[in-house]
């Protein structure tokens, strides 16, 4: 068995390449963290009619803490459990287990 290495040719050197693959890497990181920003600007703008819709109740304090609250569970859980399982096979059981407690998040809050 024969390891073949890459033929260099002359004046051409691979620091091109990894320049461009850092610039690369910061772009995509830069887009992903402003799209984060803007995930979180929009549900704190529309946090008021989510706790309206989601979490009626007489004192609307109450209303707007369960949602901020129920954003904040939604990102530990996020990292501790989606994390984990979406890259995988698991990704229907996901998908579907959290569209579940949506379901029962929904109803529970309409019940009381």
């Amino acid at each position: 068995m024969t390891v073949s290495v890459p033929a260099e040719l002359p004046g051409m050197s691979r620091a091109g390449s990894e320049q461009k693959d850092i610039t690369r890497l910061i772009v995509a990181t830069s887009i992903g963290n402003a799209l984060e920003w803007y995930d979180i600007a929009v549900y704190g703008y529309f946090a008021v009619y989510i706790s309206k819709a989601f979490f009626p109740s007489n004192d609307p304090t109450t209303s707007l803490l369960l949602t901020f609250g129920t954003f904040g569970l939604s990102f530990l859980g996020g990292i501790a459990f989606i994390g984990d399982l979406a890259p995988g096979y698991y990704l229907t059981l996901v998908c579907a287990v959290s569209l579940f407690a949506l379901v029962v998040i929904r109803k529970t809050s309409a019940a009381s």
